[in-house]
């Protein structure tokens, strides 16, 4: 029954795989009278998702046909006119493309909306971060739920507002993170110690978020994303029950050893060799430590984990480049929308884990090693994938 809900997490799952980090974008405007001229850049990996709407192969040509259909600036009721969007040159892994549009008067003098839907129906969750240099400096997180920014006129919700909610919507729209918070409370077990682990969880991430923002450390983000992956799979398969804990453990850790030579002998492009070494040694000795040590240090594990998942949070916020004066008010605004998630997320598995206590005692641990054995499915497919798609 457990391998059969693997089977099925891998099968019914496996479309969302980018989860989440990756689907973002970013842009950056300079207002000059009546121009509005920008910049709007994300990943290549994220551009394939365009492939299945446009006929085309090319990512600047993709990118930019789809700029031109999302991206307006509106002035009073009316659309500005815009020219043809030209791709620019990007760094590796990345797609840029130019717009500039001319608007009938100066922004100064007329209420002017920025709007973006980039990839909305496209790619669930998908944030687009803004950047405004003008005579007030804008920074936002615009996403389906919130489209549109306010570049001149009267003035829309605060950014702080704005990366509050942006940090709220990452982890609710980030289901690798929901599965790992998932994974956590089946490890942890108890109520008191899920909260105690979710503490280390925000303890682990809230350093490494700072730590990224302010440009202390640089992680390499195809290398984060994989070990978001390891770090569920890893909870998940501790949470499960059983007796042959140290015997997954030892195969899960030679998995992680095993998949990037295969990426790398059929032309694919892993992540350095240390992030695999080090996550299959840590599954090594968690496996030697015997049974119950991840339940007893799942507050200790969370906060260790919760570095990695920092790390992914941080990335949202990086694209920003933001002035130095500006970082802390949105690096505070981003930590709290993310609390206010994991709250939201963790109250609803714990409405969830009520009803099923209600069920016989059979009944409950039957639901406990599907839920595991389907989260540790999603942990070694995301793990898997992102060795394989890296770039």
């Amino acid at each position: 029954m457990r391998l059969l809900a693997v089977l099925i997490a891998w099968l019914a799952l496996a479309a969302p795989a980018f989860a989440h980090t990756a689907s973002r974008s970013f842009s950056a405007w300079t207002i000059e009278g009546a121009r509005v001229e920008g910049v709007v850049e994300t990943d290549a990996r994220r551009v394939t998702q365009l492939a299945s709407v446009l006929p085309q192969t090319d990512y600047p040509a993709l990118l930019a046909a789809h700029a031109a259909d999302r991206v307006h600036v509106t002035q009073g009721g009316v659309r500005c006119s815009v020219a043809a969007p030209t791709p620019q040159p990007a760094e590796i892994g990345m797609v840029r493309v130019g717009l500039a549009f001319t608007c009938p008067r100066p922004l100064a003098e007329a209420a002017t909306t920025l709007e973006v839907r980039l990839f909305e129906g496209i790619s669930p969750g998908h944030i687009h971060y803004v950047r405004v240099d003008g005579a007030e400096p804008i920074e936002a997180a615009m996403s389906a739920a919130t489209p549109t920014l306010a570049l001149s006129g009267p003035a829309g919700p605060s950014s702080l507002i704005g990366f509050i909610v942006s940090g709220a919507e990452h982890v609710l729209s980030g289901f690798d993170h929901l599965a790992f918070l998932a994974a956590l409370a089946l490890l942890a077990g108890s109520i008191g110690r899920i909260a105690w682990a979710a503490t280390g969880f925000t303890l682990g991430h809230s350093i490494t978020l700072a730590l990224v923002t302010f440009g202390v450390v640089a992680p390499v983000e195809s290398a984060v994303e994989l070990l978001i992956g390891f770090t569920i799979a890893f909870a998940a398969a501790e949470a499960m029950g059983g007796g042959a804990l140290r015997l997954r453990a030892l195969a899960f850790a030679a998995f992680v050893l095993v998949t990037p030579l295969v990426a790398a002998l059929i032309g694919f492009r892993p992540p350095p060799a240390a992030v695999y070494v080090g996550a299959a040694v840590f599954a090594a000795c968690a496996a030697l430590l015997g049974p119950e040590s991840s339940r007893r240090h799942a507050t200790a594990l969370a906060a260790v984990f919760g570095l990695v998942h920092g790390a992914g949070f941080a990335g949202a916020l990086a694209v920003l480049k933001l002035p130095q004066d500006r970082i802390v008010p949105a690096l505070f605004g981003f930590n709290v929308g993310v609390e206010l998630g994991q709250l939201i997320a963790l109250a609803v598995m714990g409405v969830a884990a009520a009803l099923v206590a209600r069920a016989p005692a059979p009944a409950r641990a039957w639901t406990r090693d599907v839920a595991a054995a389907a989260l540790l499915g999603l942990g070694v497919f995301w793990f898997a994938e992102r060795t394989f798609l890296s770039v």
